[in-house]
């Protein structure tokens, strides 16, 4: 993690957006964090972060060095082995926290003294934990406290006897200490790469030509940030929900592109189509998983395109053939996006322009270059532009959900072209239908018709009935 990225998600939680830059070079100032800055900027180490996350309890921003230094040096009531993590400060038991995820874990919450009328010294602090099952809490005070660092002194002691009568507190969650300590391991994991390739420059003069290793540590890096993005999914009931309706679609979407046999030419057509349809959300779901969001927008504009266009030939299925024989120009007149969507909203009787609305959003979010579409390319909502794939959790929820909405409309406007002349056919447009059904009802309140749905049922029962009287 480097400091501007630090910088950036301490101004999102605190609100202090403003404040944050100063906070900082007066750290840099102080010794506390690396002076480098910009392009050049080291990775912070875990001393330096912690330096970070105390400044923030200062009052007022020209504090923040001084009341940083004060919060890291305050020591546990009682004696230091039945101290949080065994550490002799403050900042060695913030320290540990995020260096060992295990560890963190037990940790509910982190609260922050304000400091002392002087404003001189942070009065106090203390770590809330779990350990061995039980609830416990390690308290921290200036070390000039002498009596108090005794064993036992723990259970008699009541910090709040150090706090002025009126006072602040700063509290940290668990969840975002799990937070950084996520962020570090994966600013540890990138660092080793970076650091090994650097030692080889790729550049250099040489007689043999080789495959560029940094695509190989690239690749590395998306493997790991895919791990990441499925422990978040696998996390939240929503996001598997998306997940399973994409490949849904994509199931769908394959069967009758190549089970099915085709009865003519246009529907052979189609069928290609719907190969275009199931290779664009494979690779957008593959983008977004390995933390290339704006690419799997990209991907997904096309796939709301295609989509578009099918259901533009189901109402003039006469045009298939044409559309397959003509040339570019004649395409773009005839069959250009934008009269296409006017076309579908004119015939369902929408004024509201939806479609474009839509369309045009994947447009400047992935697939033109816009000043709009760098939010797809920050790890932290308003922070910095990363450069490569990364693990951005509203990035993902966005994404993901987006793709599920837009799979679902493209496999109903692929699939009607097929009639259901066999069990499979009306089996597999059934299954995915109910589950279509209960993702709509979940996620927009409103399933599918019911009648229709119960239509489709009675025609699979009486195809079962005469296969089992043949």
């Amino acid at each position: 993690m480097k400091s501007k990225t630090l910088e950036t998600l301490l101004a999102h939680e605190t609100g202090r957006h403003s404040e944050m830059v100063s906070r900082f070079q007066l750290l840099r100032d102080s010794n506390l964090l690396s002076k480098a800055r910009g392009r050049n900027a080291e990775y912070l180490n875990v001393d330096e972060i912690v330096s970070g996350i105390l400044s923030t309890v200062a009052s007022k921003p020209g504090l923040a060095a001084m009341t940083a230094i004060g919060l890291r040096n305050l020591r546990p009531v009682g004696a230091q082995k039945d101290a949080f993590a065994g550490a002799a400060t403050l900042a060695g038991a913030l320290a540990a926290a995020i260096s060992d995820e295990a560890l963190c874990s037990t940790v509910s919450e982190v609260r922050l003294g304000d400091s002392t009328p002087d404003d001189r010294m942070a009065t106090s602090a203390a770590i809330e934990y779990v350990a061995n099952g039980e609830k416990r809490t390690t308290q921290y005070v200036p070390a000039t406290a002498h009596s108090l660092f005794q064993r036992g002194k723990e259970r008699e002691f009541d910090r709040r006897s150090l706090r002025p009568a009126i006072g602040q507190e700063t509290f940290v969650t668990a969840r975002f200490l799990a937070r950084i300590a996520r962020d570090l391991k994966d600013a540890e994991h990138f660092k080793a790469h970076h650091e090994d390739a650097a030692q080889e420059r790729l550049w250099k003069a040489s007689t043999t030509r080789i495959f560029p290793e940094n695509f190989n540590l690239l690749h590395q890096g998306e493997e790991f940030l895919r791990g990441q993005n499925l422990e978040a999914i696998k996390a939240s009931d929503d996001l598997l929900h998306h997940s399973e309706m994409v490949a849904d679609s994509m199931d769908l979407i394959q069967y009758f592109a190549q089970q099915y046999h085709h009865r003519s030419g246009d529907q052979l057509v189609i069928q290609m189509l719907g190969i275009r349809l199931f290779n664009g959300a494979g690779t957008a779901m593959n983008n977004l998983l390995s933390g290339y969001y704006q690419s799997s927008v990209m991907l997904q504009r096309d796939l709301l395109e295609v989509s578009f266009l099918l259901d533009y030939l189901k109402s003039n299925p006469k045009l298939i053939a044409e559309w397959k024989a003509c040339s570019e120009s004649e395409r773009n007149k005839k069959f250009g996006a934008f009269d296409i969507r006017k076309f579908l909203d004119d015939r369902d009787g929408f004024t509201g322009r939806k479609r474009a609305e839509h369309y045009k959003l994947l447009c400047n979010l992935g697939a033109h270059a816009s000043y709009q579409g760098f939010q797809l390319l920050q790890p932290i909502p308003d922070g910095d532009i990363h450069c490569g794939p990364f693990f951005g959790e509203t990035a993902l929820k966005a994404t993901i959900s987006e793709l599920a909405k837009i799979s679902v409309g493209a496999a109903t406007n692929f699939s009607v072209f097929f009639s259901s002349d066999s069990l499979t056919d009306l089996e597999v447009k059934l299954r995915v239908m109910e589950k279509q059904s209960l993702w709509f009802d979940r996620f927009f309140g409103k399933g599918f018709d019911r009648g229709q749905i119960d239509q489709m049922r009675a025609l699979l029962a009486r195809a079962r009935a005469m296969k089992g009287a043949a």
